[in-house]
């Protein structure tokens, strides 16, 4: 699958990390999910890259604890995406990445 590269809602936002993430808080990462968010559609899209998969698991597990409130009906706001999951799990998040659901 090829994604097109000229991505005009795209915005690269580098932060520096003051806190450790090594444990299974991510205080530095708290500015993803708003004060009160009111629905899904408050959370902004954000590609989130770490160095390991264990890391991207908890970062996933932490993320989805934080905003397990607004999820109703089983819809996914959280993808992980490295090397271990499976190959069917990956193209569909490529596929819902390019259809612009993700």
């Amino acid at each position: 699958m090829s994604l097109p590269i000229d991505c005009k809602d795209l915005v690269y936002s580098a932060h520096t990390l003051k806190h450790s993430i090594t444990g299974s808080d991510f205080l530095d990462l708290a500015w993803l999910i708003p004060d009160n968010p009111m629905s899904t559609k408050s959370i902004a899209p954000t590609l989130i890259a770490v160095a390991t998969v264990a890391m991207a698991e908890t970062l996933v597990k932490w993320l989805q604890k934080k905003l397990k409130g607004l999820v109703t009906n089983g819809e996914e706001l959280v993808y992980p995406f490295h090397s271990i999951i499976p190959q069917e799990d990956c193209l569909l998040t490529l596929q819902e990445l390019g259809a612009g659901t993700v």
